[in-house]
């Protein structure tokens, strides 16, 4: 009797050193939006220094790069004269890809075009709904220009001392980055991280499977997407994921779009048909990047970008008949 219950004990000793990969969950919010990571690991961990140590991450990125903060680097950089600044190791690497994108898309991806973005009523303060006078746009397009922007070692240069710096199309997939390199420093290989929509993962799920990331689907004014709402899923066990569309910002003027979506050249938003882009990366800093670059060069010339870069895209444009979905070779 005494052996059967020693056995027994052993057993119940076993299962519960033997009880699977676990997840944890951890979320909050960042840059005007929500973030959330997931961990799967075998081992307790230290879910409320995980917590604050994603979130100071997060913060970190915010400080340096939010135009909604008024003592924020980037912030800083465009309330001074024209010359060149200091800046901090976090932002020039942003605004090297946001340069290096301009370059590849001959500006159509340009880091400057905040003032436009803020007179279409898309900016820090949103309000659409009316269309600006051509004198206004005009005015606008003398003081905006990557090519009025440049980074030398840790100085960032400017020679329009109007000059506006809006780092929203990559700081997000910047932040994932970062998240993910921190949760790595923490010994956890297993996990999923998300910054507005932006993603990225390592490993496999609590199931041993891939995680399973969801393209929406890009109806207008999507604001709560539901599992009726998602256009594909991606499985992935590495690498990062972004999308960037525009049937969530936008305005109707006489019967016409207008989106959030602005050409740096012409000061007007881009005329689409191509609704959303997602883009398969393993920087979610260049997936994020891409994902706005591809979007504003419009669905031939930026498909052709796709294919010259060898870039994993899947394009979703409308038509006549509803939405078609067009992915590149490395897709």
């Amino acid at each position: 009797m005494h052996l059967k219950a020693c056995l027994v004990g052993l057993i119940f000793a076993l299962a519960a050193c033997d009880i699977g990969p676990h997840e944890y969950a951890f979320q909050g919010g960042t840059m005007g939006t929500t973030w959330s990571v997931k961990v799967v690991t075998n081992d307790a961990i230290d879910q409320e220094n995980i917590q604050q140590g994603a979130q100071r991450v997060l913060d970190l990125v915010n400080t340096k790069m939010s135009n909604w903060d008024s003592a924020s680097e980037v912030s800083t950089f465009n309330a001074s004269a024209a010359g060149c600044y200091p800046i901090s190791s976090e932002t020039a690497a942003v605004v090297s890809v946001s340069q290096e994108l301009s370059l590849l898309s001959a500006g159509k991806f340009d880091a400057t075009v905040g003032p436009l973005i803020e007179l279409w009523g898309f900016g820090t303060d949103f309000t659409a709904d009316q269309i600006p006078e051509q004198s206004e746009v005009e005015a606008l397009l003398r003081v905006i220009g990557y090519q009025n922007l440049r980074l030398s070692d840790q100085e960032l240069c400017k020679d329009i001392g109007e000059l506006f710096l809006n780092l929203s199309a990559t700081a997000k997939g910047y932040g994932v980055d970062l998240v993910s390199e921190y949760l790595e420093s923490q010994g956890l290989d297993r996990y999923l991280v998300e910054v507005g929509g932006e993603v990225r993962v390592s490993g496999l799920n609590q199931d041993d499977q891939k995680w399973r990331i969801g393209i929406e689907t890009p109806i207008d004014n999507m604001f709560a997407p539901s599992a009726d709402t998602i256009q594909d899923l991606v499985k992935m066990d590495s690498g990062a994921l972004a999308t960037s569309g525009d049937y969530r910002n936008y305005f109707l003027h006489e019967g016409i779009r207008y989106s959030h979506v602005i050409d740096p050249q012409t000061g007007y938003p881009v005329p689409q048909r191509l609704a959303s882009v997602t883009v398969v990366h393993e920087s979610t800093l260049w997936a994020d990047g891409w994902a706005t670059t591809l979007l504003a060069m419009g669905a031939e010339r930026g498909f052709a970008m796709a294919e010259e870069q060898s870039l994993a895209v899947y394009f979703v444009l409308r038509t006549d008949f509803g939405f078609e979905v067009r992915t590149s070779s490395a897709w």
